[in-house]
Order: C-alpha cells, then sequence, then structure tokens
C-alpha cells in the first residue's frame, strides 16, 4: 500500500476557512433544472460564473523571472545622431601649406629649367670648340639692289629689281635655308656710305624692330633665323664703293676703317668730273656717281651757256618756278647728296648748254 499521510485541509484551496477567504466572490445564480422549470438551490459543485458576465479589463503586470535566471535587461535608448565630422583649422592648414609647397617646387622645376636652357645657349653661343669652315654664314660685300627710303608697312614686303619699275621693299638673308640651322649670333657690317635698317626673326613668324646701323658701324644678332635689310639708296661697288653696301657673317671681325666725324672730312684719294649737255625742250637727270660721306656735288652752268640753266629734285618741279633753282652761265650750286642721279636739270631756251659736276671719290 502506498504511504498515507494525514492531509492538513487548510492548505488545499477553498477548503477551510482560509481558503474560503481567499476564494473571489462569484455571484451565484440559480440554474433551472431541465425539465421541471423548477429552479434548483446551487450547490458549491454547481456553482459557475455566468456567461455574460464581462471580462475585466488587462491590466500590466510585470514579469518577474523563475529563480536562478536573470532578469531581461531593458533595451538602451538610441544614440544621438553623430554629426557629420568637420575640417579642423590646423588639418585646413596643412593641406593649405602642402598645396603652397607643391606649387612653390613646381614654380622653381619651372625656373631650373629655364637657366638651364640660358646656360646650354651661352654655351652654344661662347664655346670655342672648333667647327668646320663650310658651317659658317659669310658673304662678301654684297648690295642693296633697290633703294627704299621708307620702312614698309610689312616684314613681308620684298624689293624686286627686275620688275618694271623696281619694287622697294626688304632684301633677304635667309641664313636658316643656307646653314639648316639659326645663327647664335651674326653681325652685319655697313660697308656703304649710306644707312641700313634691318629686322630679324628667330624662326620666321616673329621680327623685331629695325635696327638702324649707321655709315662705318656693325650690329650684332642673337638667335638669327633670317635677316631682312633695306637702305634709302641702292649699292655700288667700287671704286667707288657707295650707297646700301653690307657683309653678313658669323666669324669675329675687326674694322680697318671708321665713319668720319662730324664737321670733318677725309681725304680722298680721287675725284669725278664731268661736262653733261642739257638737251631743249626735254628735260634730264644727272648721271649716277656716288657722293662719299661727307663731301658735296658741285654742279656749275658752263660759262658761254646759251640761256639760264634750271635745277630740280624732279622732272615735274622744272616747270615750277617756286619748285627750282636757276643758274646763270658761270654760277654754281653745292649739293649734299648720296648721289648725282637725285638731281633733275633744263635749259631755259634753245641752243647749247652745258653743266659741269664735280665730286671727290
Amino acid at each position: 500500500m502506498a504511504d498515507t499521510k494525514p492531509v492538513n485541509k487548510k492548505s488545499i484551496p477553498g477548503k477551510g476557512t482560509a481558503g474560503r477567504a481567499e476564494e473571489p466572490a462569484v455571484k451565484k445564480t440559480q440554474v433551472m433544472q431541465s425539465g421541471t422549470g423548477k429552479t434548483a438551490t446551487p450547490t458549491p459543485g454547481n456553482i459557475r460564473p455566468q456567461a455574460h458576465i464581462q471580462q475585466a479589463a488587462p491590466t500590466t503586470t510585470v514579469y518577474k523571472p523563475p529563480p536562478g535566471q536573470q532578469p531581461c535587461t531593458a533595451p538602451a535608448p538610441p544614440e544621438p545622431p553623430v554629426p557629420p565630422p568637420t575640417e579642423q583649422p590646423i588639418l585646413t592648414e596643412l593641406i593649405q601649406r602642402i598645396i603652397a609647397d607643391h606649387e612653390a617646387i613646381v614654380a622653381q622645376h619651372d625656373t631650373m629649367q629655364q637657366i638651364l636652357l640660358k646656360m646650354t645657349d651661352l654655351i652654344t653661343i661662347l664655346g670655342t670648340a672648333p667647327k668646320p669652315e663650310n658651317d659658317y654664314y659669310d658673304t662678301p660685300q654684297t648690295i642693296i639692289n633697290v633703294g627704299t627710303p621708307l620702312q614698309p608697312n610689312s616684314p613681308d614686303t620684298f624689293s624686286s629689281a627686275t620688275a618694271v619699275p623696281p619694287v622697294q621693299g626688304y632684301q633677304i638673308e635667309n641664313i636658316y635655308a643656307a646653314l639648316e640651322r639659326i645663327a647664335p649670333k651674326i653681325t652685319v657690317i655697313n660697308d656703304g656710305n649710306a644707312t641700313l635698317f634691318v629686322i630679324s626673326s628667330p624662326e620666321g613668324k616673329t621680327w623685331s624692330s629695325e635696327n638702324t646701323i649707321l655709315i662705318g658701324e656693325a650690329r650684332t644678332f642673337w638667335n638669327v633665323w633670317e635677316l631682312r635689310l633695306r637702305s634709302p639708296v641702292a649699292g655700288i661697288i667700287g671704286p667707288p664703293t657707295a650707297g646700301g653696301v653690307y657683309r653678313v657673317t658669323e666669324r669675329d671681325f675687326w674694322l680697318a676703317y671708321s665713319s668720319a666725324v662730324a664737321g670733318s672730312n677725309i681725304n680722298r684719294a680721287a675725284f669725278t668730273a664731268q661736262s653733261v649737255p642739257i638737251p631743249f625742250p626735254a628735260t634730264t637727270n644727272l648721271p649716277p656717281i656716288a657722293v662719299p660721306n661727307g663731301f658735296s656735288l658741285t654742279v656749275r652752268a658752263t660759262v658761254g651757256n646759251a640761256t639760264v640753266i634750271y635745277l630740280a629734285n624732279s622732272a615735274a618741279n622744272l616747270a615750277i618756278a617756286a619748285q627750282r633753282i636757276t643758274l646763270a652761265a658761270g654760277d654754281t650750286a653745292s649739293l649734299g647728296i648720296t648721289n648725282a642721279n637725285l638731281v633733275f636739270v633744263a635749259g631755259a631756251g634753245a641752243g647749247v648748254n652745258n653743266v659741269d659736276i664735280l665730286v671727290e671719290q
């Protein structure tokens, strides 16, 4: 048999005084017995809640874990949003310094490259290493073919002595075409008795302003691809040498002469004298005789002329009294010009008329 122990009725729910006190108060209702229509008195076992009793509203309860189990921790509140990082002044300053240092390094690099190029040019120009003789640009005395008194409107205006009439402009010395290189330095020497005007280019696209080379002077040009020259007077290779005459050379040079000092003349070794007949009614100009710098042309109406002689600077001006001078027989005029052919003469009437010209050479 199983052991039986006495049961404490007080410990059974619903039993005893204590149990009854803890019972919830339930409203008892009469129950109709089936088929009799009588109301039976409810017994403790027949007591049950009415079906229509309203359920109580739910209440909030605190969960208590079983013994030995740790309670659940409450969820942590959400963290506040993290603001975007902002540049610190030190970082900004550091970046600016890095950028500035980089720009300085680039600038220094460019400067060093420029210095290297300049030093290379100087070594090329000042180098004393021997070169083949045929590698130098060197011309003999060369004349200006067409006198061009005024500066042309464009560097690309070229002279032409074969055109009719001759075309004024620049005369070319093309160094690159002759050597297939530019000349690091090159010199133009004025061997004539007229001023030279020279322009130069390092690549044939950009041109310098006109450089004036006076009589007996020389000018050195640097990094020359081509030279273009003009002179107010066409040149003549002597004797006598006159007008626009020049040399171009890459060689070193020493001038064996100097130009006349202003107000003084250098003694000449010869002179030219001619007697020129004057036609009528036609006009003519005197023959081409170069007049050295510092000297003058002397024109005299020959003694015994039939009429007076007119002198002017053009054939048209011979017919204008205000633009000409008149020389009676034996009268003389002295003209400080570069060539005798710049003088136009005519007789005032029919008869034998002549002029005598004289110039030192």
